[in-house]
């Protein structure tokens, strides 16, 4: 701790030092170009502007927008001629290359921004010289104001740099597994900020050690105002160092009622599309405090899970007799694999009793067994729920599928319910359902 109190004083000190080494030479440049004459087509403009009986101040004032004007058409023709044509040589040069690394650089205007810093440093240097000869506050003014614009421009630079940065990470094979988005944006917001503090300390020609210390005092309000951004920073950490969640990833949160896709990771919120095509924002601080699930591991794996559960009406369960048996037999739907289905309900069955709804449950296990879609190496059964209630016997299909997603496992599925609706009529089973219209009128 010590160690780091030292470095950070230390720091402080090289800050200091720096800055007043800079706010000295400002001061002193603006006061050596203010000792000089005036550059001579600016100091010609002003003598004709006194010739002709333009009052003194009148006249330095008139000079000084016609040395601005000046400057601002030097710069102009630097952009124009420097800027222009090394951005269409550039762009030439981009398109004849086979890699796309320097095409990402000239998406996100790396060069451009690049290049536009040159009539900047071009400009601080002239400023000196066009406006030699006017008071030293002007001259410092100007300076001033051109390094702030510099150090706009860097920042711009810098961003342009991130940008890239994140483009190149998402086309590589792998970056759905390790997002840097949400870095990005932080790193941004810290450039920026640094960026700020350097330009309201040029500006306002205070040390940034002094500057500091009053917006030491804003802290509190910065993290009131950026506390969602500060703690979806800390979260994004968490969901990246414990790879909880990718984009791609299919995950269900429903106090958030998100069912769908993420497509998105940022800073601050988690986009996902659902599956009726709306898109939920979810505060990324969420998914570490709440609990979601998420799905990445079962499209990983061998099947997905799927169970369908029906009841069977007591009253219809009873001993399959020789003549029961015989006449199953003989149906398309049971020939095939009638001794596989009778050996497999006897497991169920109390020595060579069986019942029709063992042999019911038999036949429609041996039937999901036949899916080609259905994994066979992955638990797969039809079982009698725990309790018989008010509404029967509860069964459960219970197996996993190859196919994972919702258009491709539904079909899967209403096959089965038509398959166990259709055998009930082969086993002489009732399934239950609730009373309807018909069924009062039968009674009436």
């Amino acid at each position: 701790m010590a160690y780091f109190l030292n470095f950070l004083s230390s720091t402080s000190e090289v800050i200091d030092s720096v800055s007043k080494t800079f706010t000295t030479a400002a001061r002193d440049i603006a006061q050596a170009a203010a000792s000089k004459e005036k550059f001579w087509l600016i100091n010609d403009f002003n003598k004709i502007l006194t010739d002709h009986g333009v009052g003194e101040r009148i006249a330095d004032l008139l000079a000084f927008v016609a040395a601005c004007g000046v400057l601002t058409v030097i710069v102009w023709f630097i952009d124009r001629i420097l800027v222009k044509i090394s951005l269409a040589k550039i762009k030439r040069w981009v398109s004849r290359t086979n890699s796309d690394i320097d095409d990402v650089f000239f998406e996100h205007k790396f060069f451009h921004r690049l290049l536009q810093l040159v009539p900047l440093v071009v400009l601080l240097y002239l400023a000196n010289i066009i406006f030699a000869g006017f008071s030293a506050g002007m001259i410092l003014l100007v300076n001033l104001l051109v390094k702030s614009i510099i150090i706009f421009g860097i920042l711009l630079v810098v961003y342009s740099l991130l940008d890239v940065w994140n483009e190149l990470h998402s086309r590589r094979p792998l970056s759905n597994q390790k997002y840097i988005k949400g870095y990005i944006q932080v790193a941004k917001i810290v450039f920026g900020f640094i960026a700020g503090i350097l330009i309201i300390s040029t500006l306002a020609q205070k040390e940034l050690s002094t500057l500091l210390i009053g917006l030491g005092t804003a802290a509190a309000l910065f993290s009131l105002v950026f506390k969602d951004t500060i703690l979806g920073f800390v979260a994004s950490i968490q969901l990246s160092a414990q790879d909880m969640v990718r984009i791609g990833d299919w995950i269900s949160m429903p106090s958030k009622n998100a069912d769908g896709t993420v497509i998105e990771i940022n800073v601050n919120s988690v986009k996902v599309q659902n599956w009726d095509n709306t898109v939920t924002m979810i505060p990324i601080y969420s998914m570490v405090s709440e609990s979601f699930t998420n799905w990445r591991a079962m499209e990983q794996s061998g099947g997905r899970r799927f169970t369908r559960n029906f009841h069977v009406n007591i009253e219809s369960v009873k001993f399959a007799d020789a003549k029961f048996l015989d006449r199953i037999r003989e149906d398309v739907a049971v020939e095939n694999h009638y001794q596989e289905m009778v050996e497999l309900a006897r497991q169920s069955s109390c020595g060579e009793t069986m019942t029709n709804l063992a042999l019911f449950r038999a036949h429609i296990e041996l039937f999901v067994k036949t899916i080609p879609e259905i994994n066979e190496n992955l638990p797969l059964f039809v079982r009698y729920t725990p309790e018989i209630t008010d509404k029967g016997i509860g069964i459960e299909i219970y197996a996993f599928s190859y196919k994972k997603t919702a258009t491709e496992l539904d079909p899967i599925l209403r096959m089965i319910v038509e398959y166990v609706v259709a055998s009930t009529r082969i086993f002489e089973i009732v399934l239950f359902q609730s009373p309807t219209g018909e069924d009062f009128r039968k009674v009436l």
